[in-house]
């Protein structure tokens, strides 16, 4: 705490060893709180203020959208969430990424190495898991097809404005899996964040939209990926951003198609240029 009545007075992080306070705070002892105390930390995401009070899983203790994962916002509970501070449980998960780990808590890595983990994975220390702390089932929402419940899976959403080509955001989305769009993979090219998340053209890893071609711009924590086969894209989402892109005037080619034609256009005429040339040879004729 900032000081010893400070500190008794909210029991908020223990300090077993003297140096685990947060900036500004110092490590008092003899105080009359227990680290078994559950003690208030009202900030925790969720995809809405009801879920992140119902669910109580991930803090963010700086009331930040960032320290979200998959889409979440960050909400404060008013105290409804009841955090058990206990420093002699393990925190430390494996996974891809620190939300993957926090999400699944699947491995422990009690010694906080990598060598502990399956391979791709690495240790994450802070998590929400415990070996008593299992993470509760979470229903992330889809933009799908207005007025159904008809979902590709493939864009995330908070609410309908996070939707892209009119479709409208579906709460009970139920069969697909947690989104993870964070990471260099997930950073692509286009005119708008609709257009890079429904096309899938151009990866941009930099973060540097000099990446793109011209009149595009690069963006983030799109549902491409450019890790994975085609990246990703469903046959769905891409007719549905070439279909906006007519109405909208933009090019309707996907660009990465466009870049395929060219280079086949490009290989016809070096083709038909060099059986020009065999011809010419073989019967005499001067090119």
């Amino acid at each position: 705490g900032t000081s010893f009545c400070d500190a008794i007075t909210k029991c908020g992080v223990a300090c077993p060893n003297g140096n685990e306070c947060p900036a500004g705070e110092s490590c008092w002892d003899a105080t009359p709180c227990n680290s078994l105390i559950s003690s208030t930390q009202p900030f925790y995401c969720g995809l809405g203020f009801a879920e992140a009070g119902d669910k109580c899983w991930q803090p963010c203790p700086s009331g930040q959208d960032s320290e979200c994962c998959f889409g979440q916002s960050c909400f404060d509970t008013g105290g409804s969430c009841l955090t058990a501070i206990d420093p002699s449980l393990n925190r430390r998960y494996c996974g891809t990424e620190l939300c993957d780990a926090s999400y699944k808590c699947t491995t422990a890595c009690p010694g906080g190495t990598d060598a502990e983990c399956p391979s791709g994975e690495s240790c994450f220390d802070n998590t929400p898991c415990s070996s008593y702390d299992v993470p509760p089932s979470f229903e992330f929402a889809y933009c799908g097809t207005p007025g159904t419940t008809d979902v590709e899976c493939w864009q995330p959403c908070r609410d309908n404005a996070d939707c892209c080509f009119d479709q409208e955001c579906i709460a009970t989305a139920t069969s697909c899996e947690a989104p993870n769009f964070q990471g260099s993979s997930h950073f692509f090219c286009g005119y708008d964040f609709c257009d890079a998340a429904f096309r899938c053209s151009t990866p941009c890893p930099t973060g540097y939209s000099s990446e793109c071609p011209i009149g595009e711009s690069c963006y983030a924590n799109t549902p491409c990926d450019a890790d994975v086969s085609g990246f990703g894209l469903p046959r769905s989402a891409l007719n549905l951003a070439l279909q906006f892109n007519s109405k909208r005037g933009l090019p309707a080619s996907n660009s990465s198609f466009s870049s395929f034609n060219d280079m086949s256009q490009k290989n016809l005429v070096s083709f038909m240029f060099g059986m020009l040339l065999v011809l010419s040879q073989g019967y005499g004729y001067e090119a």
